[in-house]
């Protein structure tokens, strides 16, 4: 028997570690960026062989060596964050139901009216929930669609979001 769609609740146990933080919020894929550094200088060598392009061939050759530097002198934002937001580093209990959504951690409660939810995802295995004043909240995708709450929770994603997909 499906759970009524008008009422529903899920909670579920969750550690985000930092692997799996920086593969979620980084700005570009890590498996990736040797080859788009190896692009840009090739492309910047190709480009210093005409007058007409010599510019931009400069310009790619700079941006290549500022790709390679910055990170040694800027240490990545996304590992950062990780690191400060120290709730991260524990199991976390998130739960949903059709009026609330809430995170209950070691040290702290969270509760937020669907009102607040600014932006919401449902990228590969998880579907992360933002709120105008609290953490992002995550709920594996499979087990949303096991109980047959996912259209629900997706819905009122949907409704209530200020961010629309």
């Amino acid at each position: 028997m499906m759970p009524d769609p008008k009422k529903f609740s899920f909670e579920h146990e969750f550690y985000l570690t930092k692997n799996e933080y920086l593969k979620r919020f980084s700005l570009f894929d890590h498996k990736t960026r040797h080859f788009r550094r190896f692009l840009m200088f090739a492309t910047g060598c190709v480009c210093l062989l005409s007058t007409y392009t010599l510019l931009l061939g400069i310009c790619l050759l700079i941006l290549t060596i500022f790709s390679y530097v910055i990170p040694q002198i800027l240490p990545g934002i996304a590992g950062r964050n990780y690191s400060e937001l120290t709730y991260l580093h524990q199991p976390i209990l998130y739960g949903v139901n059709n009026s609330k959504l809430w995170v209950h951690g070691k040290y702290f409660k969270f509760e937020s009216g669907w009102r607040l939810v600014k932006d919401w995802n449902d990228e590969n295995d998880m579907i992360s929930i933002d709120t105008e004043c609290g953490p992002t909240l995550w709920f594996p995708i499979d087990q949303l669609k096991q109980i047959g709450i996912y259209e629900s929770v997706v819905s009122l994603c949907k409704k209530h979001s200020t961010h629309s997909k």
